[in-house]
């Protein structure tokens, strides 16, 4: 919940602000199926996690074995060699770790002026500077309407994906302009995503609807 009411907060300052800017769903595809588990391993020694630690966490996402079901019965067994097991409690974890990779390029991109962020003074006494939002699966991400970040961008995601085995699907990705965006067609081409329109929904709930609005909280209501 607090991440939609951040992301609504960010874009209504932005509009307030008459500032354009861009804001990036982003569909990540399979997310569990696809991480490279030395990408994860990598991960935890960035962060400052003991060796011994690190060859428990090694143990458990590798040893996994699978099979398959022939005519109702498991017939043999085989190794995996990336991703992490659906409903396993650990799971959610290690795919947090794995996107502190994307949020460490992201704001490293941030500070060195590469990616405008959005700023809100609504959600914090101070002004909150926002250039990206995770929630498991799902990452919203606040730019400049600029061809130069979005190329940035572009790089970023595409390397993120080379080194943690993640996949983007372009196709469920969508572009939002935020107040009027000259050529705006040609920036979604740019970073790869489709071009949408807000309102919109983000984990259930309305993004970026005009303040009053009632009629789009009816489907929530009607839940």
């Amino acid at each position: 919940m607090d991440a939609v009411l951040i992301a609504n907060e960010a874009i209504d300052s932005r509009v307030s602000q008459k500032k354009h800017g861009i804001l990036c769903k982003l569909d990540i595809e399979k997310a569990y199926d696809h991480v490279n588990w030395d990408f994860i391993l990598s991960m935890l020694r960035q962060m400052g996690f003991d060796s011994r630690w690190i060859s428990w966490i090694k143990f458990c996402i590798s040893t996994v074995k699978f099979s398959v079901l022939v005519n109702g019965s498991p017939e043999g067994f085989f190794s995996a060699h990336r991703g992490i097991r659906q409903g396993d409690p650990l799971s959610p974890f290690m795919f947090i770790i794995a996107m502190e990779g994307l949020n460490n390029m992201l704001k490293i991109a941030k500070t060195t002026g590469r990616i405008q962020e959005f700023e809100d003074s609504k959600v914090a006494r101070n002004s909150m500077e926002i250039t990206h939002l995770h929630y498991a699966d799902d990452a919203l991400i606040f730019c400049g309407a600029e061809e130069e970040q979005l190329l940035i961008l572009r790089l970023i995601l595409v390397y993120f994906e080379a080194i943690s085995g993640q996949h983007i699907n372009w196709n469920k990705s969508h572009l939002y302009p935020i107040n009027v965006v000259p050529d705006m067609e040609h920036l979604s081409q740019t970073l790869g995503g489709v071009t949408g329109t807000l309102p919109s929904v983000y984990l259930g709930m309305p993004l970026g609807a005009k303040s009053g609005a009632i009629d789009i909280w009816n489907p929530i209501l009607e839940k």
